[in-house]
């Protein structure tokens, strides 16, 4: 009866290990969530990062170019070729993706150069994978597609193929993350890319 018992506890505790080194099935919703979290970071080409070697730089840079693409309403235009964006705006995208505000600003806004269509990048997470204390790993792909083209982000590559779309990939990622503030939110810690 003991040996049957410890089997059954040995069993147990590797389908835990298993489900915590590879990763639960993600719901349709969260990876929804989690393909919008990360291509952002595609959109910018943001370069990995540790939760150290990221700067203020870099975090500025991402936020400006996130806003213009994003959130282009919401700020003002100073010309045709021009954006300005106060730099509160800036620390709102900061703490949004990466649970921080920049350390100083230079001034009290930004100028900048409109969002550019050209090429569309975009991100999917693949697998989320539970690392304990509170921290997940995002693994995803990011990919590339000509700008004027109509496609679904979050389908499947099959369901590209076989739409006679021409999606290119651009790297694979991986992503430590922590629950942010706001319930079933994360932000990004660190970012590792692999340029395809």
């Amino acid at each position: 009866m003991r040996s049957v018992i410890s089997w059954g506890v040995a069993c147990a505790l590797f389908f835990v290990q298993a489900v915590a080194c590879f990763g639960a099935n993600i719901s349709g919703d969260e990876k929804k969530q989690l393909d919008d979290l990360f291509t952002p970071l595609a959109e910018a080409n943001i370069q990995s990062f540790t939760q150290h070697s990221l700067t203020d730089l870099m975090m500025t840079d991402f936020a400006q170019l996130f806003l213009v693409c994003h959130e282009a309403k919401s700020l003002h235009k100073k010309n045709s070729v021009t954006t300005v964006i106060p730099s509160a705006q800036v620390d709102g995208v900061t703490e949004r993706f990466f649970g921080r505000k920049v350390s100083g600003h230079a001034s009290a806004e930004y100028e900048t150069s409109p969002c550019s269509n050209d090429v569309e990048l975009f991100s999917q997470v693949d697998e989320l994978i539970a690392l304990g204390d509170d921290r997940f790993e995002a693994r995803g792909t990011s990919y590339y597609v000509k700008g004027d083209t109509k496609l679904d982000r979050h389908a499947s590559p099959d369901t590209w193929k076989k739409k006679g779309l021409k999606i290119g990939t651009s790297a694979t990622f991986t992503a430590v993350l922590k629950p942010a503030a706001e319930k079933g939110q994360y932000v990004i810690m660190e970012y590792t890319l692999s340029l395809r």
